[in-house]
């Protein structure tokens, strides 16, 4: 009841950070945005959430990077104008990853200098955790993908940027180059690579960093 009050959640949605670290450009989001997220990092805490959620059913318990609060985002940011970068950043971003599947999604956030976050269910992650929890050591991964959802800041001038020169003469790749990092960097904000992605993250960052000597 505290943490809603101070936090004027009228919805009943409880932000929570299970690692500090890792997530510490979400928490830096909150803040920048007067809010506030309570710090639930130890075993325990999964059964206190579930516990709270079923004596409380109209509380929600959301981490950090399941959701964009509406704080975060600006008020002055056309609609239609999104739509349209929308179609065309899908398109680049599918390309550069080669993730046809992936969720993509176009908002103007108060954060000019964020190019992107990445968003995963809540529900989809809890499923997955628990069943990687009861599922005696076997690979649940593929059984139960997790929903994520990359949102590209259309105030961040790099995101803008991608769209023009991937229409210019000999600069697509130039837009695909950067529309990968993009992908990495929020996931990198999210979680740790694989192995095989670091590696090309790593040699991606050199060749960029090579660009400008």
């Amino acid at each position: 009841e505290e943490y809603l009050a101070q936090n004027n959640k009228a919805d009943k949605k409880i932000y929570y950070v299970n690692d500090e670290k890792q997530q510490s450009q979400y928490i830096r989001m909150f803040k920048d945005n007067d809010m506030d997220a309570v710090i639930l990092n130890t075993m325990i805490d999964s059964h206190f959430i579930g516990f709270m959620e079923a004596e409380n059913k109209d509380v929600k318990f959301l981490r950090v990077d399941a959701d964009i609060i509406d704080n975060m985002k600006d008020d002055q940011s056309k609609e239609e104008d999104n739509k349209g970068l929308q179609e065309k950043l899908e398109k680049i971003i599918k390309e550069a990853t080669g993730k046809d599947k992936l969720k993509i999604k176009v908002e103007g956030l108060k954060s000019e200098s964020t190019p992107a976050v990445i968003l995963l269910s809540e529900e989809s992650r809890r499923f997955k955790e628990m069943s990687r929890s009861f599922g005696g050591g076997i690979n649940t991964a593929d059984l139960f993908p997790e929903e994520e959802t990359l949102v590209l800041n259309s105030n961040n001038t790099m995101v803008k940027r991608i769209a023009e020169i991937y229409e210019e003469d000999n600069r697509k790749e130039d837009a695909i180059t950067v529309a990968n990092h993009i992908y990495d960097l929020a996931l990198l904000n999210q979680r740790q690579l694989e192995p095989d992605a670091m590696v090309k993250f790593i040699e991606r960052s050199n060749s960029l960093l090579m660009r400008l000597l």
